[in-house]
């Protein structure tokens, strides 16, 4: 057999020309092409489309903005980040003085003046601060200041003095840090975003 393209004779048996390697006359004839072609643009009209829309729901997208997913914290886990230092730590105090208060409370008032009525106001500052503490509720920081508000008024009548400033300082404290911490909670949930509340290094403050 000779070779259709290099004109050099060789086996009928074989498939392939020894020397150019094009595919025998038979072989051709069958359908299938010579050498390729590589002189004719490629055909990529079948293509699979892997452009970003067309990739799998079930497949990460990393060139969308959407692919990135935020750490889902719980609220406990969210208030004990170290950007919720300053929040955390306002809670923690205005609890610790409902504390204060209700043991005073308990000292001089059960202890002291043998009054079992004011067994209510130790449990009731006791319970508001644990929830201002453990759940930051804004409930509960409201129901604190209302209460110091009823108390300032009532010790004004009975006694004529201004009395009970420092359940109002701690309501007005817990307040404010209950309400940016839902803010800053509510904003994360919603954009993802983290705001900060870091507590201030006294040593940098000074430098």
């Amino acid at each position: 057999m000779k070779c259709q393209f290099c004109s050099i004779d060789y086996s009928d048996e074989l498939r392939i020309c020894p020397n150019c390697g094009a595919p025998a006359r038979e072989t051709a004839a069958s359908g299938q092409s010579g050498p390729a072609d590589y002189s004719q643009p490629a055909d990529f009209s079948g293509a699979v489309n892997y452009e970003p829309s067309a990739v799998p729901s079930g497949v990460a997208n990393y060139d969308q903005p959407d692919a990135y997913h935020r750490p889902d914290y719980t609220k406990k886990e969210f208030l004990n980040l170290p950007e919720m230092g300053q929040l955390k730590s306002g809670l923690t105090s205005s609890a610790v003085i409902l504390y204060i208060c209700a043991v005073f409370t308990f000292l001089v008032t059960v202890l002291l003046m043998e009054s079992s009525s004011s067994i209510l106001d130790v449990i009731l500052l006791v319970g508001l601060g644990l929830l201002v503490q453990l759940k930051q509720s804004r409930v509960a920081a409201v129901l604190v200041l209302i209460y110091s508000l009823i108390n300032c008024v009532v010790l004004a009548i009975l006694t004529g003095r201004f009395g009970g400033w420092l359940i109002m300082l701690a309501g007005g404290y817990a307040i404010g840090n209950t309400f940016r911490f839902h803010k800053a909670w509510n904003t994360y949930q919603t954009t993802g975003e983290l705001m900060h509340f870091e507590k201030k290094n006294k040593k940098n403050q000074k430098k």
